[in-house]
């Protein structure tokens, strides 16, 4: 759903419902070559979630140049996931099936601006806030950076 705040800004707001199919053996090749023993349960089933948020787009004009500046804010949560755990055993890589496992909150502001008639720079932020459930309560997962990038176009 879309609503025009001014001429300028934008407010979008949306909910969807995402279900796939993983391929374990595909998405996690690296363990393939490990010496670790693969162990899949026999009951893996799709991956569904539930995926909700707003979007906040103004365009300026400063300097008789464009810009625009953008905020999201999404929230995803899984009803069912598949878990590629690597914690229980050190030996082991487990794949199952979860529910009600996970969660991921997002953050996003972004700052667009034409430097020069060729040239745009754009500046952002983005904050993950990714949890799985593992032994009863809420961890975050690994290797999942917030981050800022500058870039130019």
């Amino acid at each position: 759903m879309k609503y025009t705040l001014t001429d300028q800004t934008d407010v979008r707001i949306s909910i969807g419902k995402g279900v796939r199919l993983p391929h374990v053996l595909a998405e996690n090749p690296a363990f393939l070559v490990s010496s670790k023993e693969f162990k899949i349960a026999n009951n893996i089933r799709p991956e569904e979630s539930v995926n909700y948020g707003a979007n906040l787009v103004h365009n300026f004009n400063l300097f008789y140049k464009k810009g625009t500046i953008g905020i999201d804010l999404y929230r995803t949560e899984f009803q069912n996931r598949l878990r590629v755990d690597l914690d229980s055993d050190p030996l082991v890589v487990n794949v199952y099936s979860q529910e009600n496992s996970s969660y991921s909150n997002s953050f996003q502001a972004e700052l667009t601006y034409k430097i020069l008639k060729t040239v745009e720079m754009k500046l952002a932020y983005k904050y993950l806030d990714v949890q799985s459930k593992l032994n009863g309560s809420f961890i975050r997962d690994p290797y999942i950076l917030s981050n800022i990038r500058i870039a130019y176009k």
